[in-house]
């Protein structure tokens, strides 16, 4: 007879749902391994840390910006190249035409895919344009080779620089071999080159510290699927479209004045663009500014003739780089240079600096140039990069635009706190940390009196 199964009260209750717990182990050296350890690594017992990992941490944020730049010549190079040009967006143009339509044409997934791959072959076609050129460079030594054989006859591996294969190139070790190169395009500074030399000397046969970025940056050439952070998603999913909008509004607006305009109305038309072209021209060839406020933003934008062409599909090729950003100028640490090499060298402190934006503006006393070097971004990539490696963040700013990373930080269980001043504080991020305090009130912080910021 079979044993009528015991009631259990709980059953309802338990074991329903799965769980997850992380076991995190360390290697502890004891004994000699210490001792050599902190031998042979120069370990510092005010910083506890071994100065070589500080060394290969210098390196890495010396070589970080080069390898980024490196990234963003391949990417305009590739979405500037005769291949880029001659992809055809008509076709989509045409089913996104019909989308309001009872009859339309949906834009499919495969429609999308079909251009994320043409960007693709932008990647790949740039990449062997690269890999071409160093076919004839020795990797061990950065050399050209005379009479270099395509095939090595002992291993039957084709030579060159490089090995991999599309856009897979910028993430092999070769490329610090390729940085060595090309130094002299770099920089001019002989410190910077000095710099740069000696960064790349503590990556030899250690590459593999570079894991993590050129993970990161894979992304960047991901078209297999819709990505955020992929370049022909961007362009396929989120500017493709908006361009679609503007052609089909404007040729709206086209047809719209044309069904209403006259042979007087079209020939007043010309003669006022005319006009207007001639008092542009001038203005430029005088050196006198050209630029308006833009309605929307606030932003001063320059008043060139909008010409119709940018309207037309086979334009939106044109668009795809941002090559025509708006004009920077490096950071210049004439006269820091000791006060960063203090915080550096002796607080340990990583500095970060980036190029200001310069900005034209028009006020009551005509032209000028405002600068911004906004480090919103850097400050919350290095927070969420480093969460792991600290327990208490420091924060120095006001703006409730960090609210959001705060509460990301607080919530993976660490401590932050808020240094700002009083009219420069905003409410929110006044309380959502775990503590605020006004700057002005550190006694000795500063070196003469200031003023709070007037509202």
């Amino acid at each position: 007879m079979k044993k009528e199964k015991e009631f259990n009260p709980f059953e309802k209750f338990t074991n329903l749902y799965s769980l997850s717990k992380t076991l995190r182990f360390e290697l502890k050296p004891v004994g000699k391994t210490l001792e050599n350890m902190r031998t042979h690594l120069e370990y510092d017992k005010d910083l506890q840390t071994f100065m070589k990992d500080q060394d290969i941490e210098d390196a890495y944020q010396t070589l970080k910006p080069i390898l980024d730049n490196i990234h963003e010549d391949f990417i305009t190079q590739s979405l500037e190249s005769a291949k880029a040009k001659s992809i055809d967006f008509s076709g989509y143009l045409e089913k996104y035409r019909q989308k309001d339509k009872k009859d339309k044409k949906e834009i499919s997934d495969a429609d999308e895919k079909k251009l994320r791959d043409e960007f693709a072959q932008t990647f790949k076609e740039a990449a062997k344009k690269i890999k071409n050129e160093y076919q004839n460079i020795d990797p061990k030594t950065g050399l050209g080779v005379e009479e270099y054989d395509e095939i090595d006859e002992d291993n039957h591996k084709k030579k060159g620089l490089f090995k991999k294969e599309n856009h897979e190139i910028l993430t092999e070790s070769a490329i610090l071999r390729y940085i060595e190169i090309n130094i002299d395009k770099l920089t001019d500074s002989e410190e910077e080159k000095k710099k740069i030399k000696e960064a790349l000397d503590k990556f030899k046969r250690f590459f593999t510290y570079f894991g993590g970025f050129n993970q990161n940056r894979e992304n960047y050439y991901f078209t297999k699927d819709e990505k955020a952070t992929a370049v022909a998603t961007r362009i396929v999913h989120e500017n493709l479209p908006k361009f679609c909008d503007n052609v089909l509004q404007f040729s709206y607006i086209i047809k719209k004045r044309k069904d209403k305009e006259t042979d007087k109305t079209i020939e007043e038309r010309v003669e006022r663009k005319q006009e207007y072209l001639n008092a542009y021209n001038f203005l430029k060839s005088q050196n006198k500014t050209t630029q308006i406020k833009d309605a929307e933003s606030g932003k001063m934008i320059e008043a060139s003739a909008i010409l119709e062409y940018i309207f037309i599909i086979s334009y939106f090729s044109s668009c795809l780089s941002q090559s025509g950003k708006d004009g920077t100028r490096e950071y210049s640490g004439d006269g820091k240079h000791k006060f960063f090499t203090y915080l550096k060298k002796g607080l340990g402190f990583t500095v970060r600096k980036k190029e200001l934006k310069r900005i034209s503006v028009v006020g009551e006393n005509g032209e000028s140039i405002i600068e911004k070097g906004n480090m919103d971004v850097e400050i919350t990539v290095d927070a969420l990069d480093n969460i792991k490696k600290y327990d208490t963040a420091i924060l120095f700013s006001g703006d409730a635009d960090f609210l959001a990373l705060v509460n990301y930080i607080k919530n993976s269980g660490k401590k932050v706190y808020i240094f700002s001043s009083k009219n420069n504080i905003s409410h929110e991020l006044k309380t959502g940390g775990d503590g605020y305090f006004d700057l002005r009130d550190i006694k000795g912080l500063w070196g003469k009196d200031l003023k709070y910021r007037e509202k």
